[in-house]
């Protein structure tokens, strides 16, 4: 199985495995993966693809990118057939299906496109994580293209999705829509360039966030006061993409990025899991460092906290302790500081 199965987390089918459009007039069935090649690129993240006998309009998957008529798009569609001039014809590509026990018609978008991953060089790399990685587009979906997929009855679960590598690593330099858009996704095009500014971090001793540029924090949090995407906003324009667990949002002009798990639909209301610093310019911090800068110049390690599947229930909710915003440096493999995140946490034990 393709690591792209894993990355959109749908029903594992059995090799070979087909099915036929209803209503499609093509004699050919249309097949859940498979070898293809681009004939074109229409757009940001739409291109035209030949698999077998069949030619199929599609969109890469769960990643978000400017959309025509916005800063960046004809950018971002350059860069896309840049990449898939880099790769050198045959690719795979595997289609989002609905399942439900029994297979049932492949999803379609809004534009009426196949939403699909597209990989390859042995499925070692995936164009929506190059469009990613390029600062043109970033993971997950958004909340009116997961809707329109949804009255499909999609499966759109898994927790690993395509573009995640792109995701881990904050950009180091201005480029793509940072460079262009002031990184902003969906600024229309001709409008102003928003001012974007790092935001300051300021951490107590005990490795507590108390402040994340205008936006302030509580010690410890009560469910009823809890940070909330609204409170965010209140500070800065935010955009917003869903992913499998609840949503992420990007303040631009702030630099950061949030995290916040929740069933809802648009994750307004919900509280907000982590912060982290996600922008070209480094993120300063009181603790003696800033992001670039060696770890060693550190004067002592900051409490160490990761969200997962299995903590999530405890983030928020109406059973949540009490948590204080806990920090996390994030370190590369240079031993230099990529970026800083906080965490709705246990406040840091003495041992």
């Amino acid at each position: 199985m393709s690591v792209t199965s894993r990355w959109i987390g749908l029903a594992a089918l059995a090799c070979g495995l087909t099915m036929a459009i209803p209503g499609a007039a093509e004699a050919a069935p249309l097949r859940a993966y498979g070898k293809a090649t681009v004939q074109s690129v229409d757009g940001p993240g739409q291109l035209t693809i030949r698999a077998g006998k069949r030619t199929l309009a599609v969109r890469l998957y769960f990643i978000d990118l400017p959309r025509p008529g916005e800063c960046g798009a004809a950018e971002a569609t350059r860069a896309l057939r840049g990449f898939v001039r880099r790769a050198h014809g045959t690719l795979r590509y595997e289609l989002v299906q609905t399942y439900d026990g029994d297979p049932r018609p492949f999803a379609r978008d809004a534009d009426g496109r196949y939403p699909v991953a597209i990989t390859y060089r042995s499925d070692l790399r995936e164009l929506g994580a190059d469009l990613i990685a390029a600062d043109w587009a970033r993971p997950g979906m958004p909340p009116a293209e997961l809707a329109a997929l949804r009255r499909t009855d999609a499966d759109v679960s898994g927790e690993d999705l395509p573009g995640r590598r792109g995701d881990e690593e904050a950009p180091r330099a201005r480029r793509g829509v940072w460079a262009l858009c002031g990184g902003r996704l969906h600024l229309p095009l001709g409008q102003p360039v928003p001012a974007t500014a790092p935001a300051p971090w300021s951490v107590d001793e005990h490795g507590i966030t108390s402040a994340v540029g205008p936006i302030t924090l509580s010690p410890t949090l009560a469910p009823e006061s809890t940070l909330t995407l609204d409170h965010l906003a209140a500070a800065a324009p935010v955009e917003l993409t869903r992913f499998a667990l609840g949503c992420r949002a990007w303040a631009p002009a702030l630099q950061i990025r949030v995290w916040i798990y929740s069933d809802d639909a648009d994750c307004h209301g919900a509280p907000i899991s982590a912060i982290r610093s996600a922008g070209p310019e480094p993120a300063a911090f009181s603790r003696g460092g800033a992001v670039g800068d060696l770890t060693s110049a550190l004067p002592s390690r900051f409490p160490a906290f990761s969200p997962s599947t299995s903590t999530d229930g405890f983030l928020s909710g109406s059973g949540a302790p009490q948590w204080a915003w806990q920090t996390q440096v994030l370190a590369g493999r240079d031993r230099r500081i990529s970026g800083v995140a906080t965490y709705a946490a246990p406040p840091a034990s003495d041992g």
